[in-house]
């Protein structure tokens, strides 16, 4: 498999830049920022910066919002960002505001639950998550196995529940372009990642 064709990782909730630096030293390559003062992996835009200096130039920096205005969309857009991933509403102007390409996230509970507009040219992937982002759990796959043929032919990430035991089945299932990780490599407390559970996740992805 190219490099090219190989599925891709997704770290997401990244909250320091000792993280980030771990990032880059496993080899993933999407890191993940969440701004949302609900979620416990809300972070600050200057720990963000921080967090940008310890990233490999590869590494792509997601942005994720949750049913932002065009202030947020504005303010993202000029802070380094190279995707911004939308949760909850998306509305007309905002997405037409986006300089950023835009991961438009769904969140369900099988297949049958999406019920978002994707089509729009701006949205450069789909993210299929659990209903509950960042609760941990897997929608139900056993009833979703034909969902990629639903999203529009748009690049697929996958997310929701993944971990280091079950990605792999995931991807067999599901056959998406790339796989998004939060809670999975988390540590038992849950107050930040953990090295060992991000260089197991990656390598049963299978680099």
């Amino acid at each position: 498999m190219s490099a090219s064709d190989r599925v891709k990782v997704k770290i997401c909730g990244i909250r320091t830049p000792k993280e980030a630096g771990w990032l880059s030293e496993e080899g993933a390559d999407y890191a993940g920022f969440v701004f949302f003062e609900k979620s416990k992996r809300n972070i600050t835009h200057e720990t963000a910066a921080e967090c940008f200096k310890e990233l490999s130039s590869g590494i792509k920096k997601v942005a994720v919002l949750v049913s932002p205005s065009l202030v947020d969309i504005k303010r993202i857009c000029d802070r380094g960002f190279d995707i911004i991933q939308i949760h909850g509403e998306l509305k007309d102007e905002v997405l037409e505001a986006a300089e950023l390409p835009v991961w438009r996230a769904v969140n369900i509970s099988s297949c049958d639950g999406i019920t978002v507009d994707i089509t729009s040219e701006k949205i450069a992937a789909v993210l299929v998550d659990a209903e509950n982002f960042g609760a941990g759990k897997t929608f139900d796959w056993k009833s979703s196995a034909g969902l990629k043929e639903k999203l529009s032919g748009k690049p697929f990430v996958l997310a929701g529940g993944l971990n280091p035991d079950n990605v792999k089945r995931g991807i067999e299932i599901f056959d998406p372009d790339i796989v998004d990780v939060s809670s999975g490599v988390e540590n038992a407390d849950g107050t930040g990642k953990d090295r060992e559970k991000i260089r197991d996740f990656i390598a049963k992805v299978g680099r």
